[in-house]
């Protein structure tokens, strides 16, 4: 993945995800230069109850369509690789949810699909 649109669209997920921690109380912030610099390993720092500062990393694609299939009719997915730990894929307002921290009208945003408007190059 390389080029300016596919980094806009990584961006806005990374302020999406940030403002949803916030708004759920929990202190999270971007990366600078999340990905481009040494020293960066992930997008999103935040700190979650249980397990403090932790590194989000974060995948804006056109579509995941194994995990939504996976995930339809289900709360969570587990995961896991040959040799490799066990992993839980969930929706991230159900992520907060678990953290208790989002009023009724906060998850109600958290669930809604973000409509972005098209990039500058895209625009006719």
């Amino acid at each position: 993945m390389s080029g300016r649109a596919p980094r806009r669209k990584g961006d806005r997920l990374e302020r999406e995800v940030v403002k949803h921690l916030e708004a759920a109380g929990i202190p999270a912030k971007r990366v600078p230069l999340s990905g481009s610099a040494r020293g960066y390993p992930g997008d999103i720092t935040a700190t979650l109850p249980g397990l403090g500062e932790v590194c989000l990393e974060c995948k804006a694609r056109k579509d995941f369509k194994t995990l939504h299939a996976w995930l339809e009719r289900r709360d969570a997915v587990i995961l896991k690789g040959d040799r490799k730990e066990p992993l839980m894929v969930l929706r991230l307002v159900d992520f907060l949810k678990v953290l208790g921290g989002l009023s009724d009208a906060a998850l109600i945003e958290a669930s809604q699909p973000v409509e972005h408007e098209l990039d500058d190059e895209a625009q006719p």
